[in-house]
């Protein structure tokens, strides 16, 4: 029996397929880093971030300029700090609708600050408060982001309560690790924040990005958050149903007590919250 020909298998899609996974898909990615950082950075950033996304790699340290960015981006290598890099700045997840007047916006799960330093860019006139209990996460943030003083760095834990959190499952990659009240598997005695406390001393916030692996059931499943909800204009959410069932749910009972819009962009979904604050 002839094996099939060249046409044959174009036509049923499997060198289709991989022709595109293993050449038209990354010419494309390099086509944004470029578009995004410009020629030399964008060129030299996609090969960077590319080589060393690979997961299972020895920890490595290495870094990227950003076009528009005083300071090089520093990231891990085998972890997931290149897709956080490319979703932040390469994909511009967060370019969602703008508010105007913008003075405190608040990062939930800011990882290693890459959401702090785009917000921050973006709204220049803002202060920035960079929330992230992970402690390698929150050297990686301090080293992303001293350069710009309008961040505040807290390495803390958000909660509707204060309390004492740890880490349930330390053998998460980075960028999904989860705090619990009480004892976990990991880090214990991180501390927690309240976004009331944040309201009380501010007066509102304006825009609140969360990224909490799924703490967002337990934050937004208190009685009590619709008061600094009211006080909230836009938020930038990713829910973690996956992770902690029931997220989404909780989440979305607290935010009908009002008027809002939604959009989307990849796994964030954006809420305006209007007549707030």
């Amino acid at each position: 029996m002839r094996p099939p020909s060249l046409r044959s298998r174009i036509g049923s899609g499997r060198v289709t397929a991989g022709v595109m996974n293993r050449f038209i898909h990354p010419m494309l990615r390099m086509g944004k880093f470029i578009h995004r950082m410009g020629p030399i950075h964008g060129s030299s950033g996609y090969w960077r971030v590319s080589r060393f996304e690979r997961p299972g790699q020895s920890p490595h340290m290495f870094a990227v300029r950003v076009r528009g960015y005083p300071a090089p981006v520093w990231l891990r290598s085998g972890v997931s700090d290149s897709l956080i890099f490319g979703q932040v700045l390469i994909d511009l997840q967060y370019n969602l609708p703008e508010v105007s007047d913008v003075r405190l916006i608040v990062d939930c799960g800011a990882n290693i600050g890459l959401s702090a330093l785009y917000l921050a860019r973006k709204y220049p006139a803002a202060r920035v408060i960079a929330i992230e209990p992970e402690a390698d996460n929150f050297a990686m943030l301090e080293r992303n982001t001293k350069h710009v003083p309008a961040i505040q760095r807290i390495q803390a834990g958000v909660w509707p309560r204060p309390a004492a959190l740890s880490i349930i499952d330390p053998a998460r990659p980075h960028a999904a690790m989860r705090v619990t009240e009480g004892e976990g598997m990991g880090a214990c005695g991180i501390r927690s924040v309240q976004l009331a406390d944040i309201v009380a001393e501010h007066g509102r916030i304006d825009i609140l990005k969360l990224d909490i692996e799924g703490s967002e059931k337990a934050l937004f499943s208190d009685p009590s958050c619709h008061e600094w909800l009211a006080n909230t204009r836009l938020i930038y959410a990713e829910l973690h149903d996956w992770m902690e069932p029931g997220s989404s749910r909780a989440f979305y009972r607290a935010i009908t007590r009002f008027e809002f819009s939604q959009q989307h962009m990849g796994e964030v979904v954006a809420i305006e919250l209007h007549g707030a604050a």
